[in-house]
């Protein structure tokens, strides 16, 4: 999936009242009013819940009303069971609103949604001036077209004190990058490889806790990236890593439970992991082919296959 995309357009509503607001109360037996919405319905617009293709971007409008002034309009999107995200259309007091002293407003926007089998969904909040809001949402149940894996084979990545490949793994240059060059565009490294004394060989998101709290990579400025890419891993078994040509087998493992592992320990010669990057970029699976030492002056080499939706 892509970081998610929201394009806005606003539209005046018929009637724009400029008189005097109803007066406040702190009676707390007094059911204060709540905004009212629906979706706009009509040729191109999302109003109901159903399904949507992977990587398309869905229309969805709302025309608003309360007893009052309004105040603000926003959106909250679920992937999954992963965490929210809150993206304000109109802030508190935008002007937006406020300037126009409305009790009807209209709105839309357009939605990107992800690349994975899951479902996604948008909740619209309207808030009031009075405090009060309401809110109604939208679940997508995304599905995807069959695409060809980029296939990667002999990739090399270097143990933490292996000063030949380098131990940042970039999705982007899809290569192992050299500390200097990992410290100075963290925002490219989707996963380290660390030879431990208890985790022995191991791939490791960014922004594993194990990172964040030791410096088993041997480098200080890791825990101060700017940028820590959530990277998640899941182990696989029994796949057939080597007769898998398209993403369809890789999304019929996403459905059965997506990768939530910041990291994989004690990897082994023949295992195959399946990995999602930040903002689900690229997704695919990785086979461990060999590990050359159990040292972290070694480095491991993995095959890789994988999708990109960038």
């Amino acid at each position: 999936m892509y970081m998610k995309k929201l394009g806005i357009m606003f539209v005046m509503a018929g009637i724009v009242a400029f008189g005097l607001s109803s007066c406040g109360t702190d009676d707390p037996d007094v059911v204060k009013p709540t905004p009212k919405f629906d979706f706009k319905t009509g040729l191109g617009y999302t109003s109901a819940s159903g399904n949507a293709v992977a990587g398309s971007t869905v229309k969805i409008g709302i025309d608003a009303t309360g007893s009052e002034n309004l105040e603000s309009v926003g959106v909250r999107t679920q992937v999954g069971t992963a965490q929210q995200s809150i993206y304000p259309l109109t802030a508190n007091g935008d002007s937006i609103i406020t300037s126009l002293k409305t009790k009807d407003f209209s709105i839309e926007f357009t939605y990107q949604v992800g690349s994975l089998p899951t479902t996604e969904k948008i909740t619209v909040i309207v808030t009031m001036s009075n405090g009060e809001s309401s809110s109604k949402t939208i679940s997508l149940n995304i599905t995807a077209t069959p695409k060809n894996l980029t296939d990667a084979p002999g990739r090399l990545i270097g143990g933490q004190s292996n000063t030949t490949y380098g131990s940042y793994y970039s999705m982007e240059s899809n290569s192992a990058e050299l500390q200097a060059a990992a410290n100075a565009n963290p925002a490219a490294i989707d996963w380290v490889y660390y030879y431990g004394s208890g985790n022995l060989a191991t791939f490791a998101s960014p922004d594993d806790p194990t990172l964040q709290s030791s410096n088993v990579m041997n480098n200080p400025s890791l825990t101060s990236w700017s940028v820590k890419n959530a990277t998640r891993f899941k182990k696989l078994t029994g796949f057939d890593f080597d007769n898998t040509t398209t993403n369809t087998e890789l999304q019929t493992e996403i459905s059965k439970g997506a990768p939530t592992l910041t990291a994989i320990t004690k990897m082994a010669v023949g295992d195959v992991y399946l990995f999602i990057t930040a903002g689900s970029k690229e997704y695919g699976i990785i086979k461990i082919i060999s590990i050359s030492e159990p040292t972290s002056a070694g480095y491991v080499t993995f095959d890789m296959k994988f999708t990109s939706e960038q």
